[in-house]
């Protein structure tokens, strides 16, 4: 049964990141969706009307929210699970007519961002803005349109820099379309052993120099390493998370701000349970607060706050930063 939910002025309903299957309506407040635009990197914000539905398509999708969800005032929300959703509309044909219009529209606009952002790297390098492209519609569940970039992409660049991403990501795309894979996996991992082995042992040296940069301030020094490392596709999932967290908190020590938010965002969104994420969290809020984002910095460093009790000193600090941000 759909349930109540009552949210107080300025609560988080959602995180960026967050997995649910919960879907809302907005019966009564004020409700704010909040995303960074894949162009530009604006911050942006749409209103949510009264009786309208949010957290859908990812609640569908069973994918990570794509925006913070935010209460703008004392709101009250209807909530329902994914199934009882789909009960819904099945017994109300219009609204799931509507709710497929809005899809449509929103994959337009993802398309469009997306042709736009492909111009853009192209002018530099076509075959990083040819992989990035058929990358983005994969994790946006864009199958067919990810299908037909990633192929250009290996015929196009068959020793390219991405060419295994590339081999194993249009496998990915092909099997969600319910078509067979065209690269056979165990022949993608056979290939080239002995080089990525011996790439992979490179990689790793680069990382313990970087780290012991990292530990002495060089962070500039530390930063172009992991930086190296993430750009190399290492194989090794420990060392590239490391790599990624280290290279995010080098460009925040390097006030290198809005690439700061990216990496470490990336990283927490995949390493939500990492026990230094509060710390991760701050990093973002102040970034924000550095580039006179004011309201997402508060977000960030609310829910820094919100996940570690015990650690006075921390807690100290991001009490601190949030009542310079209030002045």
């Amino acid at each position: 049964m759909p349930k109540i939910a009552q949210y107080r002025s300025q609560s988080v309903i959602y995180f960026e990141g967050d997995k649910s299957e919960k879907i809302f309506i907005l019966k009564a407040g004020k409700v704010s969706l909040n995303h960074t635009d894949i162009e530009t990197g604006e911050s942006l914000r749409n209103r949510v009307e009264g009786g309208e539905f949010f957290g859908v398509s990812s609640a569908l999708g069973k994918y990570p929210r794509s925006e913070d969800a935010l209460a703008l005032s004392d709101t009250t929300l209807v909530v329902l699970t994914a199934t009882e959703f789909e009960e819904f509309c099945m017994n109300n044909p219009k609204l799931a007519i509507n709710m497929l219009r809005l899809f449509s529209t929103q994959l337009r606009k993802i398309h469009s961002s997306v042709r736009s952002l492909m111009h853009d790297e192209h002018l530099s390098d076509p075959e990083s803005g040819l992989y990035r492209s058929g990358e983005f519609y994969l994790a946006h569940q864009s199958y067919g349109h990810a299908v037909h970039a990633l192929d250009k992409y290996c015929s196009a660049y068959p020793r390219g820099r991405f060419i295994k991403n590339a081999q194993e990501y249009l496998n990915q795309a092909l099997q969600a379309l319910g078509e067979s894979p065209r690269f056979d996996s165990s022949s993608i991992k056979a290939a080239d052993s002995n080089q990525r082995e011996t790439l992979g042992a490179q990689l790793k040296e680069e990382l313990e120099t970087g780290k012991v940069l990292f530990q002495k301030g060089e962070f500039k020094s530390a930063g172009k390493l992991f930086k190296r490392i993430l750009e190399a596709g290492v194989e090794d999932l420990d060392v590239e998370n490391t790599a990624q967290k280290l290279y995010g908190q080098c460009l925040y020590e390097t006030e290198e701000y809005q690439d700061a938010i990216d990496i470490i965002s990336r990283y927490v969104q995949k390493n939500s349970t990492d026990a230094k994420v509060h710390e991760l969290l701050y990093c973002i809020g102040d970034s924000y607060f550095r580039i006179g984002n004011v309201e997402r910095a508060k977000l960030f460093l609310q829910r820094a706050q919100t996940l570690v009790r015990d650690d006075t000193t921390f807690q100290e600090k991001v009490k601190e930063k949030l009542s310079t941000i209030g002045e």
